[in-house]
């Protein structure tokens, strides 16, 4: 399991499935959706970006990764 510190508290990833991907969370906080399209990983912020929604990732763990750095709890 990966987690991640903030405000010196660890929280650990969590995903919850829905019908069309899965949900994406840190701790309590929801960070946005994550999608299986076409062999490769969609990831979807819950803040307007216009980078999103960004397609591409290997795994789903690289497109966590994105959507914690795309809202800054990760540099």
């Amino acid at each position: 399991m990966y987690s991640i510190v903030i405000d010196n508290e660890v929280l650990d990833y969590s995903y919850k499935k829905s019908r069309e991907g899965y949900y994406f969370y840190v701790g309590d906080f929801y960070i946005g959706q994550l999608f299986y399209i076409r062999n490769a990983w969609t990831a979807v912020s819950i803040l307007p970006n216009e980078l999103c929604p960004l397609s591409g990732f290997k795994t789903r763990f690289h497109a966590s990764e994105f959507l914690l750095k795309l809202q800054g709890y990760v540099k």
